[in-house]
């Protein structure tokens, strides 16, 4: 009969305290984290619901949800300026549009905070999100820079509004991506699959930029293709105020859940 050696995978208990991130991989034993008192159950099982999650972490995405809810409200702005550039000024305008970029950026990687837990499974979709957050604020540095050199002809770039539209796809697919996760563990079905149909917003776009098989002429029928980067600002506002709240409420039902676990 052969000896067949069965070693274990020193990986499988490495899941860290998700209130301290005190490694559990030689606690046998105990009930609690040596360090924080958190019980061990809460950090071993595989329950990721966010009534059950890090209420610290809650609270960043929650944050990073009012950041970007705000950043869509001078994104409002940013769409009536753009459509009449004389009521403020090219030079404004890009200041506007700037502003909006930058704190959009800013909301994103608020919003992908590392939850601490593993496995991570969220984490392609969180470097998805930090991506799009860096070319949104890079874009809006640029913008700012352009605006700071005294250079007002914004409007006259050729590429300034293709660019912009793209940066802001960009942004929505991975936003949209990563909250119809995080919809997914608040138990809502229902989010989850309006999350689903909004990316039809920014994929419809694309598909208009890079046709395949005719539906570029349907969107040349429809002349609707480039209104679709501007509706995502007004729908998101709506959603982003909602799941900010819903964050903080999944706070406050993880913080008495972990209480309550001893």
């Amino acid at each position: 009969m052969p000896l067949v050696l069965i070693k274990s995978d020193p990986r499988a208990r490495e899941k860290p305290c998700l209130r301290c991130g005190y490694s559990l991989r030689k606690i046998v034993d105990a009930r609690n984290c040596p360090e924080c008192g958190l019980s061990v159950w809460i950090s071993l099982n595989n329950n990721d619901a966010l009534d059950w999650s890090r209420p610290d972490w809650l609270r960043m995405i929650s944050l990073g949800a009012w950041v970007m809810a705000a950043a869509q409200g001078v994104g409002l702005l940013m769409i009536v300026v753009l459509l009449m550039p004389r009521l403020v000024g090219s030079l404004a305008s890009a200041w506007v549009c700037a502003a909006y970029f930058i704190a959009l950026g800013a909301g994103m990687i608020l919003l992908g905070a590392p939850e601490r837990r593993y496995p991570d499974e969220l984490k392609g979709y969180r470097w998805f999100l930090f991506a799009a957050a860096g070319i949104a604020a890079l874009f809006g540095l640029a913008l700012g820079t352009y605006a700071a050199m005294g250079r007002s002809a914004l409007f006259r770039w050729g590429w300034a509004f293709g660019t912009m539209q793209i940066v802001m796809l960009i942004g929505a697919v991975a936003s949209l991506l990563y909250l119809r996760k995080l919809a997914h563990r608040m138990g809502s079905s229902g989010l989850g699959k309006l999350f689903a149909w909004l990316l039809l917003i920014p994929l419809l776009k694309f598909v208009q930029a890079f046709p395949f098989w005719g539906i570029y002429l349907g969107f040349r029928f429809l002349s609707s293709g480039d209104l679709l980067p501007w509706l995502y600002i007004p729908i998101s506002l709506g959603l982003l105020i909602y799941m900010a709240i819903a964050f903080r409420k999944a706070a406050k039902a993880a913080e008495a859940n972990w209480a309550s676990a001893g």
